[in-house]
C-alpha cells in the first residue's frame, strides 16, 4: 500500500510540475509564471474535489471494516452523485470567473496573454477533475493498487507526451490539451476496476444530510491543505507583483513546485488510511499502533531524504524550468536551499493531520492544517518580505513548518493530555493478539499452537480450544490448497472477551468466500471446511482492500475444572 501510494503521489507531483517544466523549455520563463498564477483556482478545485473523494473513501473503508456493506454502497453512490454535480459547478464558476481573477492580479500583458491561452483547455481539465479524483480514490480504497498505478502511468505519460507534442504545435493551449487528454485516459483506465471480480464498489443512489456532513468533516484536512494554500498563494503572488515586480514570479513558481513536491509525504497517509480504518472498524487497537509505528519511521526517512535531495541538487532546478537570467538563477538556488531545510517537520505534520482525521479528532486535524498551510507561512513570510527583501520571504516559509509543528504539539498535549501522546488510542476491548505469516504447513501449525496456549491461559474450555484449533488449521490449509504454487500472505487476529472468541482471517490469495458451506466440494479439505461452516453460526465474509477477509465467532466457554 505504501509503495503504491507513494508512487501515485509522486506521479501527481510530476503531473503538477510537468506543465511548468514543458512551458518553460518550449515557450520561456514568462510561461512558467503564467501557469503559476492559474494554480490558485486549481488548488481550489483540488480542495473541493477532496471534500468528496477523501471523505467518501474514508467512510467507505470504515463501513467495510464494520462489515456493513449496504452502508458502504450508499456512501459510494452518494459520492458519485456529488462528484458529478461538482464537475458542472466547476465548469460554470471558472468559465465566468477567469476575467475578474486576472483583472485583480494585474500581471504583465505577456503573462496574462499566455495564461489565457493555457486556460483554453485548462478549464475543461478542471471540469473533469472532481470525477477523476473520486474514481481514483475509491478504487485505491477498494484495494486495486495495481490498476491505480497503471492508470496514473497513463495520466503522467499521456500528459507529458501529449503536452510536449501539442505544445510544439499550438503553444500554451497545446500544453493544457495534453493535461486534459492525460486525465481523461487515467479516468477511463481506472473504470476497468468495476469489471473485476474483486470489485466491491456497488453504488446505491442515496442522499442524506447527516451522511454528507460526515463525508465533509472527514475531508476538511485534505481540502484545507489545498484551499489554505490557494489563499496563501493568492496573497504571496499579489505581494511579489506589487513589491518586487512580475519577473520574480518565476522564482515563486519554483517554490510553489517545492510545496507541491511535499505532497509526496501524503502518500504515507494514503497508505495507512484504509488499513487503520479497517482495524478501527474491527476494534483492533494493536493493529492501529503497529501500522502507525511503521508510518512514523517512514515519515522521518522521507523527510530527511527529500531535504538531502533538494539541498544538494538545488543548482540543477533552475535549468529544469529553463530559467536563463543569471540573477534569477542564483535567486532560485538560494530559495530552494532555504525552503528545503525544514521538510522533516512538514513530513511529520502530514502524518499527524492524516492520523487525527482518521481517529475522529477532526477539528484538531483541521487546526494543524491551518497552522501548516496558512497561519505560519503568512505570519513569517509576509512581514519578512515586506520589511527586508525577497530572500527573507523564503526564510519565513522555511521557519513556518517548524513553528507549525511546535504549535501543533503544544495544542495537542494541551487539549488531549500528555498520556498516550501522540496516538491517543482507545483501550482494547478484551485481549487481542495478531499473527502475520506466509501460509505453509509449519507456520499454520505454529499459529494454531500459539492460539491454543493463549486460550488455555484465558481459562477457555477444551471444547472452545479444540474448535478454535480446528478452525485455524482447516481454513488456512484450504486457502493454501486454493492457491497452488503461490506464496500467500496471511494475518490472523484473535479477540477474546468474556462472551466470545472471535477470529479475523486475512489473505492475499484468490478471491473466494470461505464461509459458504455449500461451495462445490473438490477435496477432502473442502469437505472438512464445509462441515465446519455448517456448524459455525457466526461468520462473515467481505473482500476488503483486495484481501479475503473472514470473521468467525465462537462462544467463550470457560473451563470449570
Amino acid at each position: 500500500m505504501l509503495l503504491s501510494a507513494t508512487v501515485v503521489m509522486t506521479i501527481v507531483v510530476l503531473l503538477l510540475l510537468s506543465d511548468l517544466a514543458i512551458a518553460g523549455n518550449l515557450i520561456g520563463e514568462e510561461a512558467v509564471a503564467a501557469i503559476n498564477i492559474l494554480r490558485t483556482p486549481y488548488m481550489f478545485v483540488l480542495g473541493l474535489s477532496s471534500i468528496i473523494s477523501q471523505g467518501s473513501s474514508l467512510l467507505y473503508s470504515l463501513r467495510m471494516g464494520e462489515f456493513d456493506k449496504d452502508a458502504a454502497d450508499r456512501i459510494f453512490g452518494q459520492g458519485l452523485l456529488g462528484a458529478t454535480l461538482l464537475c458542472g459547478l466547476v465548469c460554470i464558476v471558472f468559465t465566468f470567473g477567469l476575467d475578474p481573477y486576472l483583472y485583480y492580479l494585474q500581471p504583465t500583458a505577456e503573462i496574462e496573454r499566455l495564461a489565457r491561452e493555457y486556460a483554453h483547455f485548462y478549464i475543461p481539465t478542471l471540469t473533469i477533475y472532481p470525477m477523476y479524483m473520486y474514481i481514483a480514490a475509491m478504487i485505491y480504497t477498494d484495494g486495486d493498487e495495481s490498476l491505480s498505478l497503471i492508470a496514473n502511468l497513463f495520466l503522467i505519460l499521456g500528459n507529458i507526451g501529449f503536452s510536449i507534442w501539442m505544445g510544439m504545435k499550438i503553444g500554451m493551449a497545446g500544453i493544457s490539451l495534453g493535461s486534459l487528454i492525460g486525465i481523461a485516459a487515467c479516468t477511463a483506465v481506472s473504470c476497468l476496476h468495476f469489471f473485476k471480480k474483486s470489485n466491491s464498489l456497488k453504488p446505491k443512489i442515496f442522499v442524506s444530510l447527516k451522511s454528507l456532513w460526515d463525508v465533509a468533516k472527514y475531508s476538511f484536512v485534505d481540502a484545507g491543505i489545498y484551499i489554505y494554500f490557494a489563499i496563501q498563494s493568492f496573497v504571496l503572488t499579489k505581494l511579489i507583483i506589487t513589491q518586487f515586480g512580475g519577473r520574480h514570479l518565476e522564482i515563486y513558481s519554483v517554490v510553489v513546485c517545492l510545496w507541491q513536491l511535499t505532497l509526496i509525504f501524503d502518500g504515507i497517509g494514503q497508505a495507512f488510511c484504509p488499513l487503520v480504518n479497517v482495524y478501527r472498524g474491527e476494534g483492533n487497537i494493536p493493529g492501529v499502533r503497529k501500522t502507525m509505528k511503521f508510518s512514523f519511521r517512514t515519515a522521518v526517512i522521507e523527510g530527511i531524504a527529500l531535504t538531502i535531495v533538494l539541498f544538494s541538487g538545488a543548482d540543477l532546478i533552475p535549468h529544469f524550468f529553463d530559467i536563463r537570467d543569471p540573477e534569477l538563477i542564483q535567486a532560485t538556488v538560494r530559495a530552494v536551499r532555504i525552503y528545503s531545510v525544514t521538510l522533516l517537520a512538514t513530513s511529520l505534520l502530514f502524518l499527524l493531520t492524516s492520523y487525527y482525521l482518521l481517529t475522529d479528532k477532526i477539528g484538531h486535524a483541521v487546526l494543524i492544517c491551518f497552522f501548516k498551510d496558512l497561519l505560519t507561512p503568512l505570519a513569517f513570510a509576509v512581514p519578512l518580505a515586506f520589511f527586508y527583501d525577497l530572500d527573507y520571504m523564503w526564510v519565513g516559509m522555511s521557519i513556518a513548518p517548524v513553528a507549525a509543528l511546535a504549535l501543533s504539539i503544544y495544542f495537542t498535549r494541551l487539549r488531549f493530555g500528555t498520556k498516550g501522546f501522540p496516538l491517543y488510542t482507545d483501550k482494547p476491548q478484551g485481549a487481542i493478539r495478531s499473527f502475520d505469516f506466509y501460509i505453509d504447513d509449519q507456520k499454520v501449525m505454529h499459529a494454531r499452537d500459539k492460539v491454543e496456549q493463549i486460550l488455555l491461559k484465558s481459562s477457555a474450555s477444551k471444547r472452545t480450544v479444540m474448535r478454535s484449533m480446528l478452525l485455524i488449521e482447516e481454513l488456512f490449509m484450504l486457502i493454501k490448497e486454493k492457491n497452488p504454487g503461490k506464496k500467500v500472505m496471511a494475518e490472523l487476529t484473535l479477540y477474546i472477551t468474556q462472551d466470545q472468541v472471535k477470529f479475523v482471517f486475512r489473505d492475499d490469495g484468490i478471491i473466494f468466500d470461505i464461509t459458504q458451506e455449500d461451495d462445490p466440494i473438490n477435496s477432502i479439505r473442502g469437505y472438512m471446511v464445509a462441515s465446519i461452516m455448517h456448524e459455525q453460526k457466526v461468520r462473515k465474509n467481505l473482500t476488503t482492500t483486495s484481501f479475503n477477509r473472514n470473521m468467525f465467532a465462537l462462544p467463550m466457554q470457560m473451563d470449570t475444572n
